[in-house]
């Protein structure tokens, strides 16, 4: 089951720079299902009236102008419930996630997978 987030007038900041994902068996990039992209993770924060959340959430593509501390936007936010072995959890999935503005301090470089 998805559950989808809706965020409001919250505040929405990078966390880090987004890393690549990689499969675990093989050290390659995960390419995401539907576009055939590479999937990235991005630390965010998300500031509301009663407190702050911090998740990590997989998006396709590599989120441009993403700098640490910078507000960003995330479009389409789903939550999954997961249970693998006994453990279980919630992954944090995006269609996109976009940079508000130049605030902050390193942004990632593609090339690398990670800072500039």
């Amino acid at each position: 089951m998805k559950l989808k987030i809706e965020i409001g007038n919250d505040t929405v900041l990078a966390g880090a720079l987004p890393t690549a994902v990689t499969d675990f068996n093989t050290g390659q990039p995960k390419l995401d299902v539907v576009t055939g992209e590479p999937t990235y993770a991005v630390s965010l924060i998300i500031l509301a009236d009663d407190g702050a959340e911090l998740l990590v959430c997989k998006v396709p593509g590599m989120p441009r102008g993403i700098t640490v501390g910078a507000a960003v936007t995330v479009e389409n936010l789903v939550a999954t419930p997961w249970e693998v072995g006994g453990k279980s959890g919630v992954a944090f999935r995006a269609s996109k996630i976009t940079a508000v503005g130049p605030v902050g301090r390193k942004e990632a470089n593609p090339d690398r997978g990670g800072s500039s």
